[in-house]
């Protein structure tokens, strides 16, 4: 993960790096009663302090093409969710973060670049950010990011499936603005695990570094994914018996907290 923020130089703009208010989880075995008791209303909804937000957006990129993407002063965070994008002779690859809104800067994709961008407040990260390790590098073994979404069957299990219509718009257009509730920044050191439990809340999580596996028991049986650098999963199976968690290497992750109304329709399945 490269965590970086465009900053005004004698050259109109370059990258520095960006620090991020991060909550660092313990490792070992994490206690999913607390996560189930909420889940259920037996305990109540614990505060996560989420950075507040105008909304998300979307865009896919053509390979070569030189965007406009930082030309206005509006603050804006961007993952890299595909492709690589390329910003004052920096490259930024899948799981690298950026933030815009200081200087006016160019950007040139390449391969077929995915973005997620949020918009953040003028004065976001805030004095409590720091600079962050890059954590544990695991190449992605594809291209494509893997972009799934996890919900609730009626039997109180969990399906997964495509998550493709995170990227509904046509190539070079922005999608329509969601909602958020708000967002925040994880890290799980290597070895963490989290035994069945659901979400409390909607969480999109976009994976910034490392390898979390995640197991899921419905839908013709265990399944067990994967999730690299850049790689997204809605996660909203917010009761039943959930997933597990398992932590491989230093994982960065964003979490993006959405409401019900405002989450993406189901894909139909083939």
């Amino acid at each position: 993960m490269q965590a970086m923020r465009i900053v005004a130089d004698s050259a109109g703009a370059a990258l520095a790096p960006l620090p991020l208010p991060v909550l660092h989880r313990a490792g070992g075995w994490i206690d999913p009663l607390p996560y189930r008791q909420q889940a259920a209303g037996e305990l109540p909804m614990p505060q996560q302090n989420l950075a507040q937000s105008s909304g998300l957006t979307t865009i896919r990129l053509s390979d070569g093409e030189h965007a406009a993407l930082y030309q206005s002063d509006a603050a804006t965070l961007d993952f890299v969710i595909a492709g690589t994008l390329d910003i004052a002779g920096t490259r930024l690859a899948p799981g690298d973060v950026v933030l815009g809104g200081a200087a006016s800067c160019g950007a040139r994709s390449a391969g077929d670049c995915h973005l997620v961008r949020l918009g953040v407040a003028a004065d976001w990260p805030g004095s409590d950010a720091v600079l962050q390790d890059s954590g544990t590098i695991v190449p992605r073994p594809r291209a494509e990011p893997n972009l799934r979404r996890m919900d609730m069957r009626p039997d109180g299990r969990t399906w997964s499936a495509s998550f493709a219509n995170l990227f509904p718009a046509p190539t070079g257009q922005w999608s329509p603005l969601i909602p958020l509730r708000g967002f925040r920044f994880l890290c799980f050191p290597d070895g963490a695990f989290i035994d069945w439990h659901p979400e409390v809340v909607n969480n999109l999580a976009i994976f910034l570094s490392g390898d979390m596996e995640i197991e899921i028991g419905g839908g013709g049986g265990p399944k067990i994914d994967h999730f690299l650098a850049g790689d997204v999963l809605l996660a909203a199976d917010r009761t039943g018996e959930g997933h597990i968690d398992r932590m491989h290497g230093n994982i960065h992750l964003a979490l993006i907290v959405l409401d019900d109304e405002h989450l993406w329709p189901i894909e139909p399945q083939a």
